[in-house]
């Protein structure tokens, strides 16, 4: 496969770079490893890595620190989101590690695996069922695997939420130099409960809204609420005066509000939905987001049961006119030809 190593040259390369295994001191292979990464050779990099990770002569500290390492180099691939075929390739070689660490260790890359996961659902699976693109997209299989990655999202959410809850109560009885040590740990833990929070959300948002399933919107709005609000609250879905305005020009909060319209989708009036919308029109708005709300607002409309979305929609449609993208034409034409088929 083009871009790749084959298999039987890369086994040499991998004895020259790794050894035999050893027990004394690991500069050299420390010095390989600085070699690689300082050449951007990260693909190899891991494959070096690997085989020190699973080299059972090595101390325990050894083992540990050659396992940061790898865990680094996995996250940076995860990141930058390669071909698909390496990308199931490294979700394995992720899977083999997990085994190999403890829940707490192996959890910050949980969030990575789950949050590519989720962005290859978004790209390659619901936005072609959404378009009904391709023959091959098979409803059922996405729905199954976006359900069951939201049970692991949520298993890895509330295992951070009690690890929060208890470095928060740490922190509170923390003394001198205690004190910034716990006050980092706590910060840490509460960046990673954002980031689930929004992934569980945009998760439920999509399944809700797929599904027509008002229990995933609920637990998506209260995601989404507890990030958007002005105290945190978990419960409470905020009004929209409530939402920062200055906060919208960030590109990731503006997304949630798109998310919120997602999740308010299979209860709430269209009205609804298209007033969180328009908390994004403002000109000091996310660019991005705005970018994405036209797109998402004829969904939410032509995805429901206004008897009057037919004619919405074309108005939606004149006004955008030339800058109506071709997702937006496309929707348009399949929902048209759908309701033509049910009611000729």
């Amino acid at each position: 496969m083009a871009g790749r190593t084959p298999v039987l040259i890369l086994a040499p390369l991998l004895w020259i770079l790794v050894g035999p295994p050893v027990t004394a001191a690991p500069a050299p292979q420390e010095t390989v490893d600085t070699w690689l990464e300082e050449r951007g050779l990260d693909r190899l990099r891991m494959h070096a890595l690997r085989a020190r990770v699973a080299d059972r002569s090595l101390r325990e500290d050894q083992r540990e620190r050659f396992t940061e390492q790898l865990l680094a180099v996995y996250r940076k691939w995860l990141a930058e989101a390669p071909d698909p075929a390496f990308r199931e390739e490294l979700t394995e070689l992720i899977g083999l590690i997990l085994e190999e660490i403890s829940v707490v260790q192996g959890d910050p890359i949980r969030l990575d695996l789950y949050t590519s996961e989720w962005r290859a659902l978004i790209t390659s699976g619901l936005n072609d069922l959404l378009l009904r693109r391709g023959e091959e997209v098979d409803d059922e299989v996405l729905l199954a695997s976006m359900l069951e990655l939201s049970d692991r999202i949520d298993e890895l959410l509330r295992r951070t939420t009690t690890r929060s809850r208890r470095a928060n109560q740490e922190l509170r009885e923390a003394q001198g130099a205690e004190v910034l040590r716990r006050t980092r740990s706590f910060d840490e833990l509460e960046d990673t409960l954002r980031k689930l929070r929004s992934l569980s959300g945009w998760v439920h948002a999509y399944l809700g809204w797929f599904t027509d399933d008002v229990a995933h919107a609920n637990v998506a709005q209260r995601m989404f609420a507890s990030l958007l609000s002005s105290d945190g609250s978990p419960f409470a879905v905020p009004s929209d005066d409530e939402v920062s305005v200055q906060r919208r020009s960030e590109d990731w909060y503006a997304e949630l509000i798109i998310g919120m319209a997602i999740a308010q989708a299979p209860e709430a009036s269209f009205a609804t939905v298209e007033a969180w919308l328009d908390l994004l029109a403002i000109e000091s708005a996310s660019e991005s987001a705005r970018r994405q709300v036209p797109f998402y607002r004829l969904a939410l409309l032509l995805g429901g049961d206004d008897p009057d979305r037919f004619r919405e929609a074309e108005r939606l449609l004149g006004e955008l006119g030339p800058a109506a993208s071709s997702d937006c034409l496309r929707l348009a034409c399949i929902e048209a030809l759908v309701h033509a088929e049910d009611d000729p």
